[in-house]
């Protein structure tokens, strides 16, 4: 992701989340990351289970040179937090 649209503007890096795309099926526990992050907004959510991974990059997520690789910090944890607010289950 490159843009919150949340906050209506474009990030400083694009931010890549990675995880288990067969969450669902392989008995993988609720993230409770994600779901305390569900607990700011009312709505239903998806139920993302498992581990995820959010870091940062330089260059297109296509890319994937390591050397543009970066770490998110928690100023950055509220980019990651409008995209799983932005997921709706309905």
């Amino acid at each position: 992701m490159d843009f919150d649209y949340a906050l209506d503007r474009e990030l400083p890096m694009v931010i890549i989340i990675d995880y288990h795309g067969d969450f669902k099926y392989d008995r993988s526990e609720s993230n409770k990351a994600i779901a305390a992050v569900y607990t700011t907004k009312p709505g239903q959510y998806l139920d993302w289970r498992g581990h995820i991974i959010a870091y940062g990059s330089k260059g297109l997520p296509s890319d994937m040179d390591p050397t543009k690789c970066t770490d998110v910090n928690m100023a950055d944890f509220k980019y990651a937090a409008d995209m799983f607010l932005s997921c709706n289950s309905g």
